[in-house]
């Protein structure tokens, strides 16, 4: 990590300037989300994936990832996890790359809500035991923000199908666009915004 993304992270840690952000974009400077309802996360996103032997579950592989900031927004009874990921530069792989950690936040919020699952008892049904998650269970949102403070203008994919289908690709390309799910970056472009009254 670089010095100036090392600076940028530190200054969007802190949490009024996290909130200004967050709801100059998701908000439109509306003042929805405030710096006391935010807490500080972990950072960091794993994901141990057991392999299976016959009926036993082996050691298997791990999936480790490191958000630049990352916190918890809790407003009354809603919840949600915020992030940022800033770059300096075009990071042309990005929509695989916030895919992944949004992917991984969501993959840990299964993974706890089947160890809470003890706490409040009951049986699971051999389809809950199946997913590790209850047919009434929900997931809060994730959010990432792609806060980008490069000096030229971003020119990657802004979303997975830009990575895979190249301007001008043939029928049968095109035809399998509608059966391969999008993901999409919310990509905040600082030196180009276009209404900055918002924050």
């Amino acid at each position: 990590m670089g010095k100036d993304n090392v600076i940028v992270n530190r200054w969007l840690s802190q949490k009024d300037r996290f909130a200004d952000l967050m709801n100059g974009c998701l908000f439109q400077g509306q003042q929805i989300i405030q710096p006391e309802q935010l807490e500080k996360i972990d950072r960091e996103t794993d994901l141990f994936i057991p392999e299976k032997s016959g009926t036993q579950m082996i050691p298997g592989k791990g999936v480790q990832r490191y958000r630049d900031v990352a916190m918890r927004w809790e407003n009354k009874a809603e919840l949600a996890i915020l992030a940022l990921e800033n770059q300096e530069r075009v990071h042309y792989a990005m929509p695989v790359r916030t895919m992944i950690y949004d992917g991984l936040s969501y993959a840990e919020q299964i993974e706890e809500s089947w160890e809470d699952r003890k706490d409040t008892g009951g049986r699971a049904s051999r389809d809950e035991f199946l997913s590790h998650f209850r047919k009434t269970g929900r997931l809060y949102p994730v959010i990432t923000l792609v806060f980008y403070y490069g000096s030229r203008p971003w020119d990657g994919s802004r979303d997975l199908h830009g990575m895979i289908f190249p301007e001008g690709a043939g029928y049968e390309r095109e035809n399998l666009r509608k059966y391969i799910p999008n993901y999409r970056i919310n990509l905040v472009d600082a030196e180009r915004l276009q209404d900055i009254n918002v924050f």
